[in-house]
């Protein structure tokens, strides 16, 4: 009798060591899908922090080429529009201050 419940207590053992096991592949697989998608995300972030310096410069490009200019007011109008709302969008997000390097 002594030896059927050491045999059951070995079996429970394996059974729950492989079901430990099984939890931390998948533990490790949904861990390396996390670090892709976060990985994908800041890619993207990248982009579009590269893509909005470009529209900020090139509005003001398009501010410093009306300042000289003799535009109608309607074309001024146009150009202060899109000003403010590059200020807008610049807003949003607050600027990178850069972290000295020890």
């Amino acid at each position: 009798m002594n030896y059927l419940i050491i045999l059951l207590l070995v079996a429970q053992t394996l059974i729950f060591r492989g079901a430990l096991r099984k939890l931390g592949e998948l533990i490790k697989m949904k861990a390396e899908e996390a670090i892709q998608l976060l990985n994908d995300a800041n890619t993207h972030l990248t982009e579009i922090g590269t893509e909005t310096d470009t529209l900020l410069q090139k509005v003001t490009d398009l501010e410093n080429a009306a300042t000289n200019a003799d535009l109608p007011q309607a074309v001024a109008d146009a150009i202060t529009a899109v000003s403010a709302q590059a200020k807008v969008v610049d807003d949003k997000v607050p600027d990178v201050t850069p972290t000295p390097t020890p």
